[in-house]
């Protein structure tokens, strides 16, 4: 599924329905100079996990909301890691399965892995958010993947 290319003021988000793990996210977003992305997965409303970039703080990162599951209370995190270079125009690849997300920022120039734990049969939507000034989605493409595990038999 593709999305036409989108600009997005402050506040602004535009949604794609998720599709049922695993599957691929891949963004292509301009953004200003001291602007905030910020894209969520497996989420209803505000909850879930969110994966942005932020150009002021020069820094991309993974927020971790809590689960209705009542396992451990430090399972809501965030996760960050230092940006380098002028990231006014960027392509975010995200690879969702079951329980984790990799984020491939760039051409590999950061990755990070994350463990995420959605609600069974959640009907979740995909969203971007201009979080702070304006943003071009030059293109945002979703794919659905074949799983490599095989059911129990």
């Amino acid at each position: 599924m593709e999305k036409d290319p989108s600009l997005l003021k402050e506040k602004q988000s535009i949604e794609l329905d998720q599709p049922a793990s695993p599957f691929l996210w891949e963004l292509d977003v301009e953004m200003e100079k001291d602007g905030a992305f910020e894209a969520r997965l497996f989420g209803k409303q505000d909850r879930g996990l969110r994966v942005g970039i932020d150009r002021e703080k020069n820094v991309i990162y993974v927020q971790r909301d809590g689960t209705d599951l009542d396992f451990s209370s430090e399972y809501a995190c965030t996760c960050q890691a230092p940006l380098s270079g002028d990231l006014s125009s960027f392509h975010l690849k995200l690879v969702c399965d079951h329980s984790s997300v990799e984020i491939f920022l760039g051409d590999g120039e950061i990755s990070m892995t994350n463990l995420y734990l959605p609600i069974a049969d959640h009907e979740a939507k995909l969203k971007v958010e201009a979080v702070r000034g304006t943003l071009e989605v030059k293109r945002s493409s979703v794919f659905e993947m074949r799983s490599i595990w095989k059911p129990n038999a």
